[in-house]
């Protein structure tokens, strides 16, 4: 199952970002492409939220990837900052498929979108998402910064949580128990 997902992924990727063809009937990627080709900006992003939510990270990537590649050139702040949190997402999606490398490029991307459009309270969850891609390499010492370094930045409940959870699990694994603890 795993196997399939990866290949249906790599598909659609390779259909998304290379604008490449797909040969007929392979898993009907095209058709899912297509569906979602017309949709405007805001749509898509809506679209693919969606998905994301219910976890149906395929046709959440599908979109997202549109919506990252086909509305680059709008210089709208409000676009750019959905820009930004569409890579995090898709980075996300990246992770959970163990590619580490994509999803830590998306991160950069979305965290320099950040910066430039002055999105200090989306930053809370890439640093965190950075962190997680540290952690899961057994590299506590760089996790910790970027965990602490989320502690900077206006976070909504459910990221404070996620955050002080992932700082205990470092203090954890270093063998920091009253530190863990504390977290």
């Amino acid at each position: 199952m795993l196997k399939k997902s990866i290949l249906i992924f790599g598909l659609l990727f390779s259909a998304t970002v290379y604008s490449q063809t797909l040969p007929p009937n392979s898993f009907q990627s095209h058709d899912l492409i297509s569906n979602y080709k017309h949709l405007s900006a805001q749509q898509l992003y809506d679209t693919a939220n969606y998905y994301f939510n219910k976890n149906s990270i395929d046709t959440a990537f599908v979109c997202y990837n549109l919506f990252i590649n086909i509305y680059t050139k709008n210089n709208d702040i409000e676009q750019q900052k959905r820009k930004a949190e569409a890579l995090n997402r898709v980075s996300v999606i990246y992770y959970y498929m163990c590619d580490f490398r994509s999803s830590y490029e998306l991160l950069i991307k979305a965290l320099l979108l950040c910066e430039k459009y002055d999105y200090a309270s989306y930053k809370s969850k890439i640093y965190i998402n950075i962190g997680n891609i540290y952690y899961r390499f057994n590299n506590y010492d760089f996790a910790k910064w970027y965990y602490s370094e989320a502690l900077n930045f206006p976070r909504d409940s459910t990221s404070i949580v996620i955050l002080l959870n992932n700082l205990g699990s470092v203090e954890l694994e270093t063998g920091n128990l009253d530190s863990a603890y504390l977290y």
